[in-house]
């Protein structure tokens, strides 16, 4: 017989033994028939367990009735009628199977109804045979037991073509379910038929019972018919040969079930469910009548709770398999047997009530227990022999009925109690219980997994169906907390095997764990010998077809960022080929199993249950290198971090869990109002503002703010959100024409500004303004106290409302319009959404470690991206308090604010950093801890010098408005005893942020590049804008399914490290060589030992070369003695070298408010240079000393 045995279990657990060669792909197409051929089967189930218990509980009920003399006549009686069961199944099983393989599991299935009308209309002379059942004998009982055993033989020829066809009906990740739902329905035909017999017996008692059989004729009738609609399907194994002799067909069915460990299992299993089920069944009866003291009605009730608890438990089971066979199910049915079994040996009349729920409790964890055994079974078989070896199974299990059943009727003729029963019956299940734990440590750690899973964690599972459904795969994971094996194992329908460090072998759980899932220990202080045979072992595993799990990064990440990636999968699968399965798991940094926060397990948890995500990438070929698989591994966090929009909460929703929790901690000051504010006084004065600024911003979805930051417009913007619009915070430091034209675009109606502010920027609103000196008039104390007791206890739902929302926001919907810097032409409003926002503050919060003691200098303005989400959004979402002024360059307000409040953190750009070196006193940054520097490049000069003055490395970030605007960050280094983790390198931006992918593609072709190739850098991730504002054109450009072209070029190295080269833009084409203006730059700073920004390279167009170098600088004439000969010295290509006579010097180099480069004023002053050189040949110097003259005023921005 062929071995096609499916090892979606986890019963394997020898050292050495071979796992089974193939699974259930978790997610084929459906056979035909799926719907409405199952459902008939179902239907045709629900009528044949109803007819059959119908008959039988009326025959208990009427031998009660007439056997009146003792309970152990009776126990007798019940004792022959379970005995009928077993032995009609042993002698037909065999032959039931061939029927079901030779022949179309539906015909035999409609020869079984239509034998079952015929038996029926035998059951009606059969109870006519009684008479009366006040005087009838226990002789009268013969004939109708008779059509009972012949019932029974029906069934067990319907049994293996009804569970052999099941597979044939639904996809074979379904069957979980399919068992769970015909469980169900079986069970509750079992009650419905209890109850039925119940209400029927009593009340024909005195006359012939000529109802009941009548209505058993009419339900197979109706159940033939329905069988009719079943979907027609092939016989299995057509050319099978006539059975003439069935033990050797039976002898070859046990050898191969019992050669296959977990097909024994399996079969035992059943055994054990059936054999005590069998017992119960019957016991109950007699349980309910002598110990508990109920009549004909109470013992209904307590065989309906039976099957009642087996029917739901049934349910339950299918319903947590979801898509898969959930194989961790097993022990936690075995357990609620074992535990519920030994209370019911104290029943008496005074705990009725505790005894129905301890019987209800076996009974459910019996349903659990059952159903993905079942499934098992039906997977675990060869479509060609499955009939026969379902039969098979049933001869197993009705063996051990038998041998239960025997055992109960020594128990009735000892005269044991119906309580001493029950003592022996919790015991039976005890062992059971415990021979499953032992045989089966895998399916308990599964039930762990799974256990976890459902507790402390939620999982968001995609792409499982990659895992092959047979054969040999290597899964690469990232690895962020101690669980990641136990969520990988509780999410992957196939068993799986570890590499890990031996010494967690000799760690008490985590020991356990490794050595239930024959994990393989590794090993590199052994030398390389030792560890070439862990590899090998793990190659021999794949070849035996199995899955080996490795966690690519060798460690558990210290940082939230991917560690350097360990090369050990590439010798494993050059060894023996498998497919490699990327998966990521995302969002389990910050668990209370990951390292956030400096620490394992000692911490509270964020929320309870944690949002996780696994995500399964396609098969990789054996050959891809960890260049390719680190950057595939960060696309599937992106995707996952996408597929998390329905989790994440709103960022205003997130302000009100914020203050909620920690109501008093301190939130944000300012320079103006110096008074600081709690989270939960936020919370409230936000509501307050929303109210007075309802009438105003009514019948807008658009409104303005033009507001430095601070408190006031951290209010307005918060207020904003709460009432469903979309802010807009116009940039104060352009020109008047560019402020009009934002203010246009957006169709805005309303500013809200500051007299005083419009007065010191010498500006005009470009619509109507509403001035915060306007709102500040005290509220009533009524509505004070209203807005602290919604803040207090309102749903964010219902704040919103309170609020006066237009609409309650959804994840989608425009949270702000951020207009770009303008560097490089004219700002373009950027459209950012509340998810894009709220998923890049959550991903920064992985990707930086913040303690509750932090506070950030918020100098960056709410137009700036990093102003918006980080200094505003982050000081309610992370949270961490802020610290604002509204001047960057004042730095002596700056350095006194810092020192005041103990300011941790700075972000700024490296144009401020500059002042900062110059004017601020080191104790001013005494309690500084981290210096992100951002928005353009951070010369090497200037991060020295800072870490000089104040202690602190300076580490580069890199972000784009379009992106929300994090991408990347440096973090700091993790060093402890044996580990050690890079969190940044020199010239780098860092890693991406967790849930965040990037890309180097050929700028021309949009192929990806390799390590350290240049190219353009591509971003994907949830902070991804929606557009360009009234651009679609200029939006199409930049997006690409789902990536977002940022124009700057760059490199990643070999550990996953960003270096930007330079802008796309910024690069000049000289005889076809393309020149990075940026590279120039830095070699001229480098030679000249510049220690500020103060030249500036940039390209206008030449005839002869297509473009020429010209430099913009402040220098004196001296300190440019000679730069052609030294750039020459230093390396510099001659192509590089600008001309000489390029140089201009200029008053100032055009600046951003945000201090950034004005990259377009760069340009344009340049052209203006280089033409009016060329026109009167003039000198450089004194041509650039005329137009900074006439720039001076750009240069000073």
């Amino acid at each position: 017989m062929p071995d096609n045995r499916l090892s979606n279990q986890e019963f394997h657990i020898e050292a050495n033994a071979p796992m089974s060669q193939s699974v259930p792909t978790p997610a084929p197409p459906a056979p035909a028939g799926a719907g409405r051929g199952f459902w008939s089967l179902v239907i045709l189930q629900f009528q044949g367990a109803l007819s059959d218990n119908i008959f039988r509980i009326s025959l208990m009920l009427m031998a009660s009735s007439i056997l009146t003399d003792s309970s152990a006549q009776f126990g007798k009686y019940n004792a022959l009628l379970g005995m009928l069961f077993p032995i009609s199944y042993l002698l037909f099983s065999v032959w039931a199977g061939f029927l079901a393989d030779r022949y179309s599991k539906r015909t035999v299935t409609l020869a079984t109804k239509l034998a079952e009308v015929v038996l029926m209309l035998l059951a009606v002379g059969a109870f006519l045979s009684v008479g009366n059942l006040e005087t009838a004998t226990p002789r009268s009982l013969a004939l109708p037991t008779v059509v009972l055993f012949l019932m029974f033989s029906q069934s067990a020829f319907f049994s293996p073509a009804k569970y052999a066809i099941i597979p044939e009906l639904v996809p074979e990740h379904r069957l979980g379910w399919a068992n769970g739902v015909i469980g169900l329905w079986t069970y509750l035909a079992i009650i419905l038929g209890a109850t039925v017999a119940t209400g029927l017996v009593p009340l024909l008692k005195p006359n012939l019972l000529t109802g009941i059989p009548m209505l058993l004729v009419v339900l197979a009738v109706v159940g033939y018919v329905i069988g009719l609609r079943i979907a027609r399907v092939p016989a299995a194994n057509p050319q099978r040969p006539i059975l003439t002799n069935p033990l050797p067909e039976l002898r070859g069915y046990f050898g191969v079930i019992f050669k296959d460990r977990a097909l024994t299992l399996t079969v035992l299993g059943l055994a054990y469910f059936w054999a005590l089920g069998s017992v119960l069944l019957v016991h109950v009866l007699v349980w309910s009548r002598d110990s508990m003291g109920y009549g004909d009605q109470g013992q209904g009730a307590h065989f309906l709770l039976l099957a009642l608890g087996i029917g739901i438990g049934s349910a339950l089971a299918g319903a947590l398999s979801r898509n898969r066979i959930e194989v961790g199910l097993i022990p936690v049915g075995a357990l609620m047997m074992a535990a519920f079994a030994f209370p019911l040996a104290l029943a008496s009349p005074d705990n009725r009530v505790a005894m129905a729920i301890c019987l209800a409790l076996v009974a459910l964890g019996g349903g659990i227990f059952s159903v993905p055994l079942n499934a098992l079974l039906q997977q675990l078989t060869d479509p060609r022999d499955r009939g026969s070896l379902l039969a098979a199974n049933n001869y197993v299990t009705n063996v051990a009925m038998l041998f239960a059943t025997f055992l109960y009727w020594l128990a009735n003729k000892a005269e044991i109690s119906p309580n001493g029963i029950f003592v022996y019956v919790g015991f039976i299940t005890l062992c059971g219980t415990a021979l499953v734990l032992f045989f089966t440590p895998e399916a308990l750690v599964r039930f762990a997994g799974y256990a976890l899973t459902r507790t402390i964690y939620r999982i968001r599972v995609t792409g499982v169906e990659h895992i092959p459904a047979s054969g040999p795969a290597l899964i690469v994971s990232n690895h962020v907390s101690f669980v990641d094996a136990l969520l990988l194992m509780a999410v992957t329908p196939r068993p799986i095997r570890f590499i890990a460090h031996e010494s967690f072998f000799g760690k008490a759980f985590i020991g356990m764990f490794l050595r239930a899932t024959r994990s393989i220990p590794v090993s590199a202080s052994q030398g390389p010998r030792e560890l070439i045979r862990s590899m090998k072992t793990a190659a021999e595993a794949l070849r035996q077809g199995e899955i080996i799990c490795i966690f690519i990064e060798g460690q558990i990440t210290r940082t939230g960022m991917m560690l350097p990636f360990r090369r050990g999968y590439e010798f494993i699968l050059k060894e023996a080929p498998a497919p490699l399965i990327p998966v990521y798991l995302y969002g389990v940094w910050g668990s209370i199993f990951s390292f956030s926060e400096g620490r394992f397990f000692w911490k509270w948890p964020r929320q309870v249950p944690y949002r996780v995500a696994v995500r399964f990438g396609a098969p990789l070929p054996h050959n891809v290198d960890p260049y390719r698989l680190r950057l595939i591994l960060q696309e599937l966090g992106a995707d996952s971090a996408i597929a998390a929009k329905p989790d994440l909460p709103l960022v205003h929703h997130r302000m009100v869990a914020s203050a909620r929790r920690e109501w008093r901690r301190f939130s944000m000051v300012d320079s103006v109002s110096t008074d600081p504010v709690s989270l939960g006084g936020l919370l409230w004065r936000t509501l307050v503002v929303a109210r007075k600024l309802r009438p105003i911003w009514q019948g807008q979805e658009r409104v303005g703010i033009l507001l430095p930051p601070g408190i006031g417009g951290a209010l307005v913007n918060f207020a904003a959100a709460f009432t469903g619009r979309t802010v807009i915070n116009l940039n104060y430091t352009v020109g008047q024409d560019v402020l009009n034209s934002c203010a246009e675009r957006t169709g805005m109606r309303t500013i809200i500004t500051s007299l005083k502010f419009m007065e010191r920027l010498k500006l005009e609103c470009p619509v109507p303004a509403v001035y915060m000196e306007d709102l500040r008039t005290r509220p009533p104390l009524l509505e004070v106290i209203k807005c602290i007791l919604a803040a207090r206890f309102l749903p964010a739902r219902r704040l919103e409302k309170f609020c006066g929302a237009i609409r309650h926001p959804g994840p989608d919907d425009p949270l702000t319009i951020i207009f770009s810097s303008g560097s490089t032409g004219l700002p373009k409003g950027v459209v950012l959404s509340h998810f894009n926002v709220t998923a890049n503050l959550e991903s920064f919060k992985q990707g930086v470690r913040f303690y509750p003691s932090d506070r950030l200098l918020g100098v960056l303005p709410f137009f700036h991206s990093f102003g918006y989400t980080v200094s505003l959004w982050g000081a309610v979402g992370i949270p961490i308090g802020a610290v604002y002024h509204y001047n960057p360059l004042d730095v002596k307000t700056i350095g006194e604010m810092c020192q005041r409040h103990k300011v941790t953190v700075i972000v700024s750009t490296a144009t401020f950093m500059q002042h900062y070196i110059r004017r601020i006193a080191p104790e001013q940054f005494g309690g500084l801890n981290a210096v992100v520097a951002g928005a353009e490049r951070l010369p090497e000069s200037t991060r020295l010098r800072f870490l000089g003055k104040f202690g602190v490395d300076p580490l580069q970030g890199y972000g784009t408005t379009e992106l929300s605007p994090v991408v990347s960050v440096n973090v700091d280094h993790y060093r402890s005893p044996g580990f050690y983790q890079v969190g940044h390198k020199p010239g780098s931006i860092g890693h991406p942020i967790p849930g965040v992918a990037v890309q180097v593609r050929d700028p021309e072709t949009g192929e990806p590049r390799g390590v350290n190739e240049e190219g353009l850098l591509w971003v994907k991730g949830p902070n991804v804008m929606q557009g360009y504002l009234g651009m679609p054109e200029k939006t199409a450009e930049v997006l690409r399914d789902g990536w977002y072209n940022t124009g700057d070029m760059a490199r990643i190295d070999e550990d996953g490290f960003i270096f930007i080269t330079g802008r796309l833009s910024r690069f000049s084409k000289i005889g076809g060589e393309m020149v990075p203006h940026g590279k120039v730059e830095d070699a001229i700073s480098e030679v000249l030992k510049l220690e500020e920004t103060q030249v500036a390279v940039t390209g206008v167009p030449d005839e002869k070369k297509g473009e020429q170098l010209v430099v913009l600088h402040t220098l004196d004439e001296a300190q440019l003695e000679g730069v052609s000969e030294k750039l020459s010295a230093a390396g510099l290509p001659n192509l590089f070298i600008p001309r000489r006579e390029f140089f201009f010097k200029v008053e100032a180099l055009p600046l951003l408010g945000t201090g950034k480069l004005d990259l377009q004023g760069v340009q344009a002053l340049a052209r203006q240079l280089a033409a009016e050189r060329a026109a009167n040949g003039s000198n450089g110097d004194e041509v650039a000393a005329n137009a900074g003259e006439k720039d001076g005023e750009a240069g000073r921005a």
